[in-house]
C-alpha cells in the first residue's frame, strides 16, 4: 500500500461520519438484530474516515474553518492514502495514490487479494468473481470483482471491487444495493432546499437594506453591534483553533488567514443582523431590548438578565423536547435520515472537538436568534397584526418542516410548538431568551447521548448537560441577586 516505508513522516487526521444507508435497508438491520446491536452489525450505519499523507493535509477553503475531509484538499497527491472503517475497524473503502514518476520500475506482481478480504472482515468462501464495473481515480494495472453477501446479514446482497497497481493495493471497495456512483449522479439538494434558501435571502437582503440605512442615517446602537460583532469573531477563532487541523509547517499561515477571514464574514453576517433590526424593535418593542443591551454594556450580574436567562433555559428545555419527540415520530414513520445527523460525531474526537462544537452551537444560537427576531418583526410591520404575524410565523416554520420532513399530522403539531415558543420568548420577555432558546436545543443536539456512563463516549453525552446546568446555576444565582431562599426575605421585595 502507498506511501513507501521510507517516505517522510505522514501528517493523518481521524473523523467520523455516517454512511449512506437507505431506510429499507435500515429496518431489515433492525429486524435481523436489537437496536442496541445495530453499531457492529454489517453493513455499518456508521464508519470511520481517515487520511494519510507525505505532506501536510492542510484545507485553504474559507467555509471549511480549517477542518479536512475526505475531499478537502483533494486527494491527488502521491502517498495520500484514504480509508473507510466501520465500528468495529474493519476496512469497508480503501483509496491510494500511487507515485506519479517511477524511476525504476517494479515488475508487476499478483495482487493479495485475500489480505484486503481479511482487512474488510469478509469471508472469501461467500463470495464468487464477477465483472468489475467500478473504476479508481488512481491508475491500476489489475481490477478484480466479486459478488456474495455478509455472513451477518445473508439476506443483503453484497459486492465487492478492487483495484492495484504493482501488486499495491489502490483501491477497495465494499458496495451494497444502497450504494451509488457519487461522481456519476448529479448535485441533488435536499428537498425544500430552495424554500429556506429563498427565505434566508429575502431576510438577509432585507437586513443589509436596513443596516445600510441605518448606518448612514446614525441610527442604532453602534457601540452594542461593534462589541457583538468582536464577541463573535473571538469565538469564531476559538472555535477555529479547537477544529482545525494544524499543520507545523508555513502551510499553518495560510490555515489562519481562511480562519480569520470566516471569524471576520460571521462577525460581519452578525453585525448587519443586529444593526438592521436594533432601532426598529426598540422603538416598537422597547421591553424586548432591556436585557440584550445590558448584556452587551456588561452587566452580567444583572437579577433580570438571570431571570431572563432561566427563561430562555426553560424554553430551549421545552424546544429539545419537541425536537426529541419529532425524531421519534420520523422515526415511527421511517422518515429518519441517520446521514443527516452525521455532524453529531465531530464531538467524538476528543475535549478539544467538544468545546469547538459547544462553540460553534453558540454562534448558531446568536445568528438564528437575531434572523428570527427579524423575521417576526418584518411579518409584524408587513401584516399590522401581532395575531396574524403569529399565525404567519407559525405556518411558515411548520411549511418548511413539512416540506423535509413529510405532511404527516403529528410532525406538523410538533413542528408547530418551536416556533410558538420562540414567539412566547421574544413578546413575553425579549431577544435574550429567544437567543438561549437556540443554544440550549443545540448543546445536547450536537452531541451523542447516553445513558450509559461505562461507554466510552459517555464524556461527549455528560458535557452538553454540564454546560446546561452551569448556565441554569448562574442564571439562577444571578436572578436571585443573593438574597436567601429559605428565609423570610426572599420573597419581600427590596
Amino acid at each position: 500500500m502507498y506511501p513507501p516505508e521510507d517516505s517522510y513522516a505522514w501528517q493523518d487526521t481521524i473523523v467520523r461520519t455516517t454512511v449512506d444507508i437507505p431506510d429499507a435497508a435500515y429496518r431489515r438491520l433492525k429486524a435481523s438484530a436489537p437496536n442496541k446491536d445495530v453499531p457492529s452489525r454489517s453493513p455499518p450505519l456508521i464508519q470511520f474516515w481517515y487520511r494519510q499523507s507525505t505532506q501536510p493535509l492542510a484545507s485553504f477553503a474559507v467555509f471549511s474553518d480549517g477542518q479536512t475531509s475526505p475531499v478537502d484538499p483533494p486527494p491527488v497527491g502521491s502517498g495520500m492514502i484514504g480509508l473507510n472503517l466501520d465500528p468495529q475497524g474493519r476496512l469497508v473503502q480503501l483509496e491510494a495514490v500511487p507515485p506519479q514518476l517511477e524511476e525504476k520500475p517494479e515488475s508487476s506482481r499478483a495482487p493479495d487479494w485475500a489480505a484486503l478480504f481479511g482487512a474488510a472482515g469478509l469471508d472469501t468462501a461467500r463470495f464468487a468473481s464477477a465483472e468489475p464495473q467500478w473504476l479508481s481515480l488512481a491508475g491500476f494495472d489489475a481490477r478484480a470483482a466479486w459478488t456474495g453477501t455478509y455472513a451477518q446479514s445473508p439476506e443483503l446482497p453484497l459486492r465487492v471491487e478492487a483495484a492495484s497497481w504493482r501488486g499495491r493495493p489502490v483501491f477497495l471497495r465494499v458496495i451494497g444495493p444502497w450504494s451509488r456512483p457519487e461522481r456519476m449522479k448529479p448535485s441533488e439538494m435536499p428537498a425544500g432546499t430552495n424554500i429556506t434558501v429563498s427565505v434566508v435571502l429575502a431576510v438577509w437582503l432585507a437586513a443589509v437594506l436596513l443596516a445600510w440605512r441605518n448606518f448612514r442615517t446614525g441610527r442604532g446602537d453602534m457601540r452594542g453591534a461593534g462589541r457583538l460583532a468582536a464577541f463573535v469573531f473571538g469565538v469564531e477563532m476559538l472555535k477555529w483553533l479547537c477544529t482545525a487541523h494544524h499543520a507545523s509547517t508555513v502551510i499553518e499561515f495560510f490555515v489562519f488567514l481562511a480562519g480569520v477571514s470566516w471569524a471576520a464574514f460571521v462577525a460581519g453576517f452578525i453585525w448587519t443582523f443586529y444593526l438592521a433590526l436594533e432601532p426598529y424593535v426598540r422603538r416598537r418593542w422597547p421591553q424586548s431590548m432591556i436585557t440584550w443591551s445590558r448584556v452587551l454594556g456588561g452587566e452580567f450580574r444583572d437579577p433580570l438578565v438571570g431571570g431572563h436567562l432561566l427563561a430562555g433555559i426553560a424554553l430551549g428545555l421545552g424546544s429539545s423536547l419537541c425536537g426529541l419527540l419529532q425524531t421519534l415520530t420520523l422515526q415511527n414513520y421511517g422518515l429518519y435520515h441517520l446521514e443527516n445527523y452525521s455532524w453529531m460525531l465531530n464531538s467524538l474526537m476528543g475535549a478539544r472537538q467538544m468545546a469547538g462544537t459547544t462553540l460553534s452551537g453558540l454562534i448558531s444560537a446568536v445568528a438564528f436568534g437575531l434572523g428570527v427576531v427579524l423575521l417576526v418583526f418584518l411579518l409584524r410591520v408587513v401584516l399590522r397584526r401581532q395575531w396574524l404575524m403569529a399565525a404567519v410565523f407559525i405556518a411558515l416554520i411548520v411549511g418548511l418542516s413539512a416540506v423535509f420532513n413529510g405532511g404527516h399530522l403529528a410532525t406538523n403539531l410538533l413542528s408547530a410548538l418551536v416556533p410558538s415558543l420562540v414567539l412566547v420568548g421574544l413578546l413575553r420577555f425579549g431577544v435574550l431568551p429567544v437567543v438561549v432558546l437556540f443554544f440550549v436545543p443545540m448543546s445536547p443536539q450536537n452531541f451523542p447521548l447516553t445513558t450509559d456512563l461505562s461507554a466510552w463516549y459517555s464524556g461527549s453525552a455528560v458535557f452538553p448537560i454540564v454546560i446546561v446546568l452551569a448556565l441554569t446555576a448562574y442564571a439562577f444565582h444571578t436572578a436571585v441577586a443573593g438574597r436567601p431562599l429559605f428565609k423570610a426575605g426572599f420573597l419581600e421585595s427590596d
